[in-house]
């Protein structure tokens, strides 16, 4: 006995997507608008194909490689400014 391989009757369903994060951290929407100016219904925007947010996201994650590329030189050339005041 076979199966037919192609089925007509099925339906497609719009996929719908959780919010695991609101209910386990309270305070994370709160910190994100405060230091970062993104809360987070911009990162349900830029998941459901929002391309401003994803651009703004987008951003923040650029300047924070540059941030993390660019602290220990800062940092290095900070201590030998002190360093050479204090001679």
């Amino acid at each position: 006995m076979t199966k037919k391989l192609t089925d007509t009757t099925t339906t497609t369903t719009k996929a719908t997507l959780k919010n695991h994060v609101a209910p386990k951290a309270r305070r994370i929407g709160n910190v994100l608008k405060s230091k970062f100016g993104v809360n987070l219904a911009d990162f349900d925007a830029a998941l459901g194909g929002d391309v401003a947010s994803a651009q703004k996201i987008g951003e923040l994650a650029r300047q924070g490689r540059l941030s993390a590329e660019l602290a220990p030189k800062l940092a290095q050339a900070y201590i030998e400014i002190i360093n050479g005041s204090e001679a």
